[in-house]
């Protein structure tokens, strides 16, 4: 994934996220190594993303929502 679709999908899970009501915010969305990740704890690691542990993990779970159809094709 380059810099420019990471940005774009970002931006789209960042828009949903701010749509969800906050109780949806805790369900699990994302599984990286033994982490779950839900919402609000995904939401963390692109906040984070320029530490390149934090990016990695974003990136994971991007990919994850793209296969599952959250963020479109």
């Amino acid at each position: 994934m380059d810099d420019g679709e990471y940005g774009v999908l970002k931006s789209k899970f960042l828009k949903i996220y701010a749509g969800l009501a906050t109780p949806l915010r805790d369900e699990i969305i994302a599984v990286v190594g033994d982490e779950t990740f839900n919402w609000t704890s995904a939401k963390a690691e692109f906040m984070y993303d320029s530490d390149p542990e934090h990016k990695k993990n974003a990136i994971l779970i991007l990919k994850q929502l793209l296969e599952i159809g959250v963020l479109g094709e």
